[in-house]
């Protein structure tokens, strides 16, 4: 399913590539052509993101069916507003970013690369390289454990990110020295429901 979505998207935007690289050349007939394959390109990104995720492309491609209406094209910028890239991240998943914002309910919150909300513990002192979240609060809190390398940050993730060792050996990542944490309860990306539960609180960047 991943691997459709993809092939959509870069078809799409090679179908941009072409209309934007006709437009220079300033033919009103070679403009005309490539409106009609970035078309085509967008219906194959739109149904690639509506497959992928059951419907609610057109904020992805939005900015896209823009340039082309009427064969009258959009600067650069403009597609690439028009195609969410936040929210094309979230989509895709990129998993060479540990941390990344996300706007919520709670406002600005830090989340994994997925998407889902992190926590921090009143259990927990900055900088002391320790988690004092274990056993069952353990259970609701999973820690948010990093396999290997060292953490990255996406855009808007101005603190240090950081990892800490677990009793377990496992790491943990970390942000301006805490510790991070899922909440059981969080199902979809972008929810809160642990905010201000039990001591936590969610992650702001």
């Amino acid at each position: 399913m991943r691997g459709k979505l993809v092939l959509g998207l870069c078809t799409g935007l090679l179908a941009v590539a072409v209309l934007v690289t006709a437009c220079s050349s300033g033919s009103k007939s070679s403009t005309s052509k490539a409106a009609s394959t970035a078309e085509s390109g967008i219906g194959s990104l739109q149904n690639s993101v509506a497959t992928a995720v059951g419907g609610g492309s057109n904020s992805v491609v939005g900015g896209l069916s823009t340039a082309v209406s009427g064969n009258v094209p959009a600067p650069v910028s403009t597609i690439a507003s028009g195609l969410g890239l936040g929210d094309l991240n979230n989509l895709l998943g990129d998993s060479n970013t540990t941390l990344k914002v996300r706007t919520t309910s709670a406002g600005k919150v830090l989340t994994d690369t997925k998407g889902m909300t992190l926590y921090t513990s009143n259990r927990d002192t900055a900088g002391s390289g320790k988690s004092g979240v274990t056993g069952g609060v353990l259970q609701a809190w999973p820690a948010y454990i990093l396999a290997s390398g060292n953490p990255s940050k996406g855009d808007g993730v101005s603190g240090d990110a950081s990892l800490i060792t677990r009793d377990d050996g496992s790491k943990q990542v970390a942000y301006k020295g805490l510790p991070l944490y899922y909440w059981q309860n969080d199902k979809q990306p972008g929810d809160t429901t642990g905010n201000n539960v039990g001591g936590f609180t969610v992650a702001m960047p």
